[in-house]
């Protein structure tokens, strides 16, 4: 019976490991590698960003800044809309951000729009 309880353990566990792997959302179940890799970049200089801006670091934080601009340059008009879609939120972010620096004296490029995508042409 113990060999059993340890079946079901060791079961429970593995699923568990296993759902990590699950995109957390509906949305990013339908981004290409490329296009998760692509989210999680901007993400994460967003975060660090975050931190300099936080700790009065604002070279920093406007270096990070940049660098979160950066894959948005590999955006077209054939940009996924599901991609789009998860890139709202985060542009949001880039658009505050980018106000921030401003009023910290930061000289920082805007961020550019994001395309329609193919789905949202008229």
């Amino acid at each position: 019976m113990l060999r059993g309880g340890m079946l079901s353990i060791l079961a429970i566990v593995l699923t568990c490991g296993l759902l990590r792997t699950i995109p957390c959302t509906a949305q990013e179940a339908k981004l290409s590698r490329k296009e998760r890799q692509l989210v999680r970049s901007i993400e994460e200089e967003l975060e660090r960003a975050s931190r300099f801006y936080s700790n009065k670091k604002f070279d920093d934080c406007a270096t990070a800044y940049k660098a979160a601009l950066q894959p948005l340059s590999q955006l077209n008009a054939e940009s996924s809309e599901s991609l789009l879609k998860e890139l709202q939120p985060l542009h949001g972010k880039l658009v505050k951000a980018h106000e921030l620096l401003k009023q910290q004296g930061q000289s920082v490029p805007e961020p550019p729009p994001l395309p329609r995508g193919k789905i949202g042409r008229s």
